[in-house]
Parts: structure tokens; C-alpha cells; sequence
């Protein structure tokens, strides 16, 4: 299964290069970037040319921001291919999605696990260690 990432500016390579940070070198992974002075049809153009006919119904698209550029430009795609697209993807999404590809997954399954892990992947830390704060006195007070 292949992955490809598409995003307003080099978030979508910086994607690419955290999950091989994290997860060593992945195959099948590809990144895309729409440059303030390119016109959204060409990001279009380009993502066409990156696809093969194996990849139908066998490719899952992540992109950066839900109705921007490179999120419509992958909905014009899906009007004639195939394929799988998750919006408002985040490293920690991407990653577990990414493992879940590696160990075999199916696309929908791959998207399955990237849309469960957004719902832990943003989280507010001041708020987080007053908790733990709380949590620890109370423990104290034992």
C-alpha cells in the first residue's frame, strides 16, 4: 500500500522525514508540497502523474487542512481513482497509520487507525499536569 502526503508549504515532507526519524527509512511513501507560487491545478497534475494502476483502491492520501488546497486537489482525484484520503493529518496520526500499513493492514483499516488516533494526538499539557499535580497531592495526603 502506498502513502502519500500532500500539504500547503513542506509540512508534508517534514511528515515524510519525522515517521522516518521515528520508524527508520518506509517505503512507499511520498510527499508532496504546493508552493505559494504554483497553482493548485499543477499540485493536481502532479499527483495524477504519481499514480499507477496498482495503486487503485490500494493508496491513502493524508492531507493537511480540510477544504484547503491539496485537500480538494486529492477530492478531484477520487472523483476518477480509487483511492483512500484522510484530512488533518498530524504526526502522531500519520505514524499509527504508517505501522498499521506495516503490519499489514488493509487501507481501511490504515484509516481507521489514523482517524482514532486524532482523537488523542492534541492534548492541553498545562491542563494535563495540573491533573497530574492533583493527582499526586491527593496521593500525599494518604
Amino acid at each position: 500500500m502506498k502513502i502519500i502526503l500532500v500539504s500547503h508549504g513542506r509540512f508534508s515532507q517534514g511528515l515524510k522525514d519525522g515517521v522516518q526519524m521515528l520508524l527508520g527509512p518506509q517505503e512507499d511513501i511520498e510527499a508532496f508540497v504546493l508552493s505559494a507560487e504554483e497553482p493548485p491545478t499543477e499540485l493536481g497534475e502532479r499527483l495524477e502523474a504519481a499514480l499507477s494502476p496498482e495503486d487503485e483502491g490500494n493508496i491513502v492520501f493524508f492531507t493537511d487542512l480540510y477544504f484547503g488546497s491539496p485537500f480538494n486537489q486529492v477530492v478531484e482525484l477520487s472523483r476518477t481513482h480509487d483511492i483512500y484520503h484522510v484530512t488533518g493529518v498530524n504526526l502522531p496520526v500519520l505514524l499509527e497509520a504508517v505501522v498499521a500499513r506495516n503490519s499489514g493492514q488493509s487501507c481501511e483499516e490504515v484509516v481507521e487507525a489514523a482517524t482514532a488516533a486524532s482523537e488523542g494526538s492534541i492534548r492541553d499539557v498545562r491542563k494535563l499536569l495540573a491533573e497530574q499535580v492533583k493527582e499526586d497531592e491527593e496521593e500525599e495526603e494518604w
